[in-house]
């Protein structure tokens, strides 16, 4: 199991103390004394205003998930593979693989069906070289003979490229046992 913390603590306080900026702008605009209050600033305030809560909304839900310690986990199993909130089965996916990026391997899978295929599962420290190579190899070993759609490591990258891989449902067999 990994994990992938976003660092957005510092934006969720600046974008609270933007808004608090502009909320107080606005009620500067509604409550003076001295000006009358034409038709064109009411329109120009109630906008600030808008965008002030809103960014205070996004805010403080980020500065909340820093708070609490929000992280993303990351589980790859013999069922499929889990990241946050979001699960993938096996047989809805047509290829995994670990690829280097930004210094360390991640895992990228492919998926059989949707508008964006390939989806980047981005952990804080990555793999190295032998927990990719471990985590390949039991993959070959215990999740790809039940699913022979399914590709792994190196195999994935000739499928990732070549685009000639069927994409058709896989045909459930029944089990004797």
């Amino acid at each position: 199991m990994w994990t992938y913390k976003p660092s957005h603590g510092a934006l969720g306080v600046l974008l609270i103390g933007a808004a608090v900026l502009l909320l107080g702008r606005t009620a500067l605009v509604f409550f003076q004394d001295d000006i009358i209050i034409q038709s064109d600033k009411i329109g120009i305030a109630v906008l600030l205003g808008i965008v002030g809560c809103v960014m205070f909304y996004f805010g403080s839900m980020l500065f909340f998930s820093l708070v609490t310690g929000y992280g993303c986990r990351l589980v790859i199993s013999e069922e499929g593979v889990r990241y946050g909130t979001r699960y993938y089965s096996w047989r809805k996916i047509h290829w995994l693989d670990a690829r280097m990026r930004d210094g360390c391997y991640q895992v990228l899978i492919a998926r059989r069906s949707g508008i964006i295929r390939q989806r980047w599962l981005t952990t804080d420290d990555g793999l190295t070289q032998e927990q990719r190579d471990k985590l390949i190899h039991s993959l070959e070993q215990r999740v790809v003979p039940n699913f022979p759609h399914l590709r792994a490591g190196d195999t994935a990258h000739a499928v990732g490229e070549n685009q000639t891989a069927s994409t058709e449902p896989v045909k459930e067999t029944a089990d004797a046992s």
